[in-house]
């Protein structure tokens, strides 16, 4: 499997956003270093994916509210924290 890249666009105030392979859809708020608010006490601080088929792959705001739980967001969710922390 291909490892994902993520083309991150800035919203300002350290949001950013992406698109993932037209299935995905990321907002994220991502800070230079780790924080102890941080997923793993990285630096995703703030984490919201969704898939085209509308349900919530994710959603973490300082702690988590959903989790991925299905194994295709499993790896696009572990790409991303790799990515970012």
């Amino acid at each position: 499997m291909m490892k994902k890249e993520f083309k991150m666009q800035s919203l300002g105030e350290n949001w950013f956003s992406c698109a993932v392979d037209g299935r995905y859809f990321i907002n994220a708020k991502i800070y230079e270093e780790p924080s102890e608010w941080g997923i793993d006490n990285g630096r995703l601080s703030k984490l919201y994916i969704t898939h085209a088929d509308g349900y919530v792959v994710c959603n973490y705001d300082r702690g988590w509210d959903v989790k991925p739980s299905k194994a295709a967001d499993l790896v696009l969710f572990r790409e991303l924290l790799n990515c970012f922390n």
